[in-house]
């Protein structure tokens, strides 16, 4: 099975434009470009032009081959088949967020004064709350979704875990989009994150106890 066109030509062309957006400024980028911000949303990080310009357009494009790879080779048993649209949405989706963050760091290098803080939660709050909307349609596969032992053990714990996990990730969205509001700091994301990776965790173990045990 392969990645439906309508999803890779949409995946690469948000790269292209990516790539494309890099070398048009390139010139106007200072030598050092900024790569990592601290917990403040203070710059701490920086890395040469040649290899920080394109960083994450070339970061965007790996992620586009890895769910390639992944669409073509999961094991019988366990093939995304049945869901390649959603793995495709998914797949754009985190290309999408990964070039918003590129975008910030393009306008701060050129001068901007714009917080990549802020950023960072709504574009996390957007990504949480599109993912929480497709989970509840990805099916038993070992590369994307909520893998714990139990669910992957268990189809009727893979599905209920990921109807549960796709709340939870709404309401993480939800949450962080109201952290971002108010300009709460980045450890409130860490927190969110957090909270919302563990409900589906715990409720997965809890479940698997509930229909089969440990015996």
């Amino acid at each position: 099975m392969i990645m439906p066109n309508k999803h890779r030509i949409f995946g690469l062309a948000l790269v292209a434009l990516a790539l494309l957006l890099g070398i048009i400024v390139y010139q106007q980028l200072p030598q050092q470009m900024p790569t990592h911000w601290n917990i403040d949303g203070q710059i701490d990080g920086r890395m040469a032009k040649p290899l920080g310009a394109f960083l994450l357009p070339l970061c965007a494009l790996l992620t586009l081959i890895i769910f390639e790879l992944i669409v073509r080779f999961s094991p019988k048993g366990y093939r995304v088949d049945a869901f390649t649209h959603v793995v495709g949405i998914i797949q754009n989706v985190t290309i999408a967020f990964l070039l918003v963050i590129y975008l910030t760091q393009i306008l701060i290098a050129l001068g901007y004064n714009i917080s990549m803080e802020r950023v960072v939660l709504l574009g996390v709050a957007g990504l949480f709350l599109l993912l929480g909307n497709y989970m509840g349609k990805l099916r038993m596969n070992f590369f994307i979704g909520i893998r714990t032992p139990w669910t992957l053990a268990n189809e009727e714990v893979w599905n209920r875990t990921h109807r549960i996990g796709g709340w939870s990730f709404v309401a993480g969205g939800i949450a962080i989009l109201i952290a971002a509001l108010v300009s709460a700091p980045i450890a409130w994301l860490v927190a969110i994150i957090i909270a919302t990776s563990l409900v589906p965790v715990a409720y997965s173990f809890w479940l698997y106890k509930r229909l089969q045990g440990f015996n």
